[in-house]
């Protein structure tokens, strides 16, 4: 069962989180990979364009990933691109980051990293299971 909590925070670069909305909600970023950004220009399995949504997808992570053996022991540790890692992606949600409140991936990441992740939705995801399935983002940039 989902935890329930009530936050009390600063502005972010998309506002204010408001009175009785549904979050997505993790801690601060741990760990940056030098595997990251992944181009999302075209889909590896349907060879189709990638389109930005405001809603949730399901997509076969391992698909758009390029998994080796990078960083250091500590980083080994933690990131799930790692070989024997990466089957927790095969079904991974994809949520996309708005360009008009953050202009830059890496405006988001900063945020990220000084204030957890924070991702307003409708609903909880048919199938999501919290702690268990990896949710991505991606920006237009």
């Amino acid at each position: 069962m989902a935890n329930v909590r009530t936050s009390t925070e600063g502005a972010r670069g998309c506002g204010y989180r408001k009175g009785g909305g549904l979050y997505l909600v993790s801690g601060r970023l741990s760990e940056p990979c030098p595997l990251l950004p992944i181009a999302l220009d075209v889909c590896p399995t349907c060879h189709a364009g990638i389109k930005p949504s405001r809603s949730w997808t399901w997509i076969d992570g391992v698909a758009i990933t390029h998994v080796t053996e990078h960083g250091t022991l500590e980083h080994r540790a933690v990131c799930v691109l790692q070989p024997g890692n990466v089957e927790r992606l095969r079904r991974a949600g994809l949520i996309w980051i708005g360009e008009r409140y953050y202009k830059t991936a890496d405006d988001f990441t900063v945020e990220a990293a000084r204030m957890g992740v924070s991702r307003r939705i409708p609903a909880v995801p048919r199938d999501f299971e919290l702690g268990t399935t990896w949710v991505l983002l991606a920006h237009r940039k």
